[in-house]
């Protein structure tokens, strides 16, 4: 492995040439961090694995993706007095560390790839920073609530750092398979956990929360019906139905009724993407039996709050937890019209049934517009992807699938949740959109600086 000094480096393969070492990486942090959770007499034990693992993202910044991209499905959590710290977002810190310190030793100049998404995020992480210094004292009051404002800025700002690297395009294909794999085994620990306690919600290894475990398997359900769709080879189509079958065992029992929904909007999306009318009624075809299969599975709990939803919506009743989110909307849309620009300030209520009206009360206009923006600019580029088709089927598969994932849960999914605030599923999402566009860019030679 070439060291760090030097010019811009040229790609390696990280999984031929650093795989023994990117499995050091994951499987020295994953121990450290986990015995780090004990009650140990040896206290250096985190700041020695944080020491380690800087030295090795000096070395290869990029090492951080494989480790990174397994850490956020599995990568434990430990309870402190501040609240949550996730083992991932120790490791994302030591990442910025090392990759500040390599800026002056591997660039000639600071010059930094960037594309319309990455001024829209900028923009609307700015807009985050300044509405949240309205209450600087609020938030240091509620240490919870500035730790989850550092945090997203952390996560968001993730896609900067990946989008940056010099990859290979062989480098970005097997990163992104990996992603699958760990998305796969994700589903594969929700399985056996309804295998094991059948009658609880399954959880996975996030933090207990089952709708951001629903999130995440739905999300990458549709990232394999993508893969699905632009495979030619019978072995890759056997193994994304077997991968999807999993993982929708595992969603039905997260009891995520949000999930649902988005995948079911994300399916519908895919009857107006470009692919053949006969995988369009095959497409139909499953999704029906799978909603049939899905609905007798689920407890008649979860089907009466359905129902209620259902209800609700055609005005018959209102169902007491709506009528609760009702009243939390109205306090939201209120500190919007007493400053309408900037709103209340970021993370001043704990509003998470819906992040556009949060966004309005908390950010006000600049917010709500600059993150509608985004999401435009979002979909933009995903739709421009698809008009390229690159040859290989697995990258032109996760292009095909990142549409309508985006659409069901960057779109629809935040009607009902913060879900953009959730670092895991979110994490996830920058770096398979990173990686993407960096790969099409490769394919038409586009040279560092422009996308």
């Amino acid at each position: 492995m070439r060291p760090f000094y030097g010019t811009r480096m040229n790609s390696l393969n990280i999984v031929q040439r650093d795989l023994p070492m990117s499995l050091i990486c994951i499987g020295v942090s994953i121990f450290i961090g986990v015995m780090a959770g004990f009650a140990l007499e040896v206290n250096l034990v985190a700041p020695a694995a944080a020491a380690l693992l800087f030295v090795l993202f000096v070395w290869d910044v990029r090492l951080m993706l494989p480790l990174f991209i397994v850490l956020l499905p599995f990568g434990p959590k430990f309870t402190m007095s501040f609240g949550n710290l996730y083992l991932a977002t120790a490791v994302l810190m030591v990442v910025y560390a090392a990759y500040v310190l390599r800026l002056p030793l591997v660039k000639r100049r600071l010059a930094f790839k960037y594309n319309g998404i990455s001024l829209g995020l900028l923009a609307f992480m700015l807009v985050l920073v300044v509405s949240g210094l309205q209450h600087v004292d609020f938030l240091m009051a509620n240490r919870v609530n500035a730790l989850r404002l550092i945090q997203f800025l952390l996560y968001t700002g993730f896609f900067f750092i990946v989008y940056d690297l010099d990859l290979s395009r062989r480098e970005m294909r097997n990163l992104l398979i990996l992603v699958l794999l760990a998305g796969v085994g994700q589903g594969l620990v929700g399985a056996v956990q309804w295998l094991r306690y059948p009658g609880f919600y399954v959880a996975g290894t996030f933090d207990g929360i089952h709708n951001h475990f629903g999130a995440y398997v739905a999300f990458m359900i549709v990232m394999l019906i993508g893969v699905m769709f632009r495979s030619r080879r019978t072995y890759s189509i056997a193994a994304s139905l077997l991968s999807i079958a999993v993982l929708l065992y595992a969603l039905v029992f997260s009891f995520s009724r949000t999930a649902y929904i988005a995948l079911a909007v994300s399916i519908v999306v895919f009857f107006f993407m470009p692919i053949g009318k006969k995988r369009k009624v095959l497409l139909g075809a499953v999704a029906g039996c799978s909603a049939l299969i899905g609905l007798a599975l689920i407890p008649m709990a979860v089907s009466r709050r359905m129902l209620d939803i259902y209800l609700t919506l055609t005005g018959r009743q209102v169902a007491l937890s709506f009528f609760y989110r009702i009243r939390m909307w109205n306090v939201a849309l209120a500190d919007f019209a007493r400053n309408p620009l900037l709103g209340r300030g970021t993370y001043y209520y704990d509003l998470r049934d819906n992040f556009y009206l949060k966004v309005i009360g908390e950010t006000g206009l600049l917010g709500i517009v600059t993150f509608i923006v985004l999401l435009y600019l979002i979909l933009r580029e995903e739709k421009k992807l698809l008009a390229g088709r690159t040859g290989d089927d697995f990258i032109d598969g996760m292009t095909l699938g990142l549409f309508p994932a985006t659409v069901g849960f960057l779109v629809v999914f935040n009607f009902a949740g913060d879900f953009f605030l959730i670092h895991k599923l979110m994490g996830t999402f920058w770096i398979i959109l990173a990686l993407l566009l960096m790969y099409h860019s490769a394919e038409r030679g586009v040279p560092n600086g422009r996308a």
